[in-house]
């Protein structure tokens, strides 16, 4: 599986390496578990960065607003994922 994550509107990226790939699927496992906190993407606000997941074939898209929402593209449901706010460090070094 490969995870990159690239910052909206700018220029950085980065491709996640095993042991935080690891930790990113163990908690997107851990939030979807639990009911959405809500369908659709906060209105009037820009995504801070956007996670492609490639798994062979399959392709899922994620954005991250505000550092802790989560919203899958192809489904439009929003999790509270406060995992984002490492994805951000990362991507900030």
């Amino acid at each position: 599986m490969k995870i990159a994550v690239r910052e909206f509107g700018g220029p950085r990226h980065i491709i996640l390496d095993a042991t935080q790939t690891r930790l990113f699927q163990e908690e997107l496992r851990r939030i979807r578990r639990h009911f959405p906190a809500g369908k659709g993407a906060p209105r009037l606000a820009a995504p801070d960065c956007v996670i492609a997941m490639a798994n062979g074939k399959k392709r899922t898209e994620y954005e991250l607003y505000a550092g802790a929402i989560l919203l899958e593209k192809k489904t439009k449901k929003t999790w509270q994922f406060y995992f984002g706010v490492l994805l951000l460090e990362w991507l900030s070094k």
